[in-house]
């Protein structure tokens, strides 16, 4: 409920704290008319009978300077009694990263060991899975006792038609026929097989992908992208992930990255927001997996829904 609420306000992530307890009492301060308002929190069948303290003529000096910075300050710059939001996302969102890792290990212990666990991770545009994609992969190779490899392969590397020309098309990421879905199985099974091939790099502010570096054969194969679950390509999965997020969340997050970092202008992103509207149920019914581990996020944080 509070991520919910604090994702309709403009207020910046670094000017909010957690308490880690909760304080003996609140208190309302009106500067303007001089009062001040203290309740003690009582607890039990004593709250409905308890009593509200109104003090009018207050001064900073006579009543609640201390509790100021009992309350307020000293927590705000104090560790041990208070953590930034920032702080408590991104050890949750650890959390999550390294539950998942922990699946895709012992997945990978019980696999065959010449073969490579291959990893889709999918769903909505623009909420995270190239960011989870590599703090998985991270976790793989840096956060575990296990000595394994991982290479990331971006489905987005195999589109063939430009920005432009999707235009003219009216075709978007979700239309199979902009990518070169044969090149991109014979990646994955190249890969398989312990072949190094060469690689794709997809640039999102010009619109068009090229061929960039080598692609390595590793022990653990993370796919992502929108193509990741392909129904040519199903077969080749041995774990899926999904991303969901919540309409209105969702818009705020597509429109933003397309102006960001995608260089399209409102309009274009406002177009695409409804365009996305109108395609989007058939993608999922399509492209979700009925066995998947699913992850909905709420802008930063996530929450893990599903571990079938």
């Amino acid at each position: 409920m509070l991520f919910r609420s604090l994702e309709k306000t403009n207020i910046h992530i670094d000017n909010i704290r957690l308490y880690k307890a909760g304080p003996t009492c609140s208190m309302v301060v009106a500067h303007a008319q001089r009062k001040l308002l203290l309740n003690p929190y009582p607890l039990g069948d004593s709250a409905e009978n308890s009593l509200t303290v109104l003090i009018d003529g207050i001064k900073y000096s006579e009543a609640f300077d201390r509790f100021i910075h009992a309350h307020l300050e000293h927590p705000w710059r104090s560790k041990n009694h208070s953590i930034s939001l920032g702080e408590f996302i991104s050890d949750q969102n650890d959390k999550i990263v390294r539950s998942i890792t922990k699946q895709i290990i012992k997945m990978k212990l019980g696999f065959l060991h010449n073969k490579p666990l291959i990893v889709s991770i999918n769903g909505c545009t623009a909420v995270g899975k190239s960011t989870l994609t590599k703090e998985i992969s991270s976790h793989i190779q840096h956060g575990v006792k296990e000595n394994f490899s991982c290479t990331i392969l971006e489905t987005d590397c195999w589109i063939t038609l430009s920005r432009n020309e999707r235009l003219l098309k009216e075709l978007t990421g979700f239309d199979a026929e902009i990518y070169d879905i044969k090149s991109l199985y014979d990646t994955i099974k190249s890969l398989s097989n312990g072949q190094e091939i060469s690689g794709r790099k997809y640039d999102h502010y010009k619109g068009f992908s090229r061929r960039f570096g080598t692609l390595m054969p590793s022990d653990i194969l993370l796919i992502d992208g929108l193509m990741s679950n392909y129904p040519h390509l199903v077969d080749l999965i041995d774990l899926s992930i999904w991303i969901e997020c919540s309409p209105e969340t969702h818009r705020h997050l597509r429109i933003e990255r397309d102006i960001r970092f995608r260089g399209y202008k409102p309009e274009q992103a406002e177009q695409n927001w409804k365009i996305h509207v109108r395609t989007w149920p058939k993608f999922e019914q399509v492209y979700k997996p009925e066995k998947c581990i699913t992850i909905h996020t709420n802008r930063s944080r996530m929450f893990l829904m599903d571990r079938n």
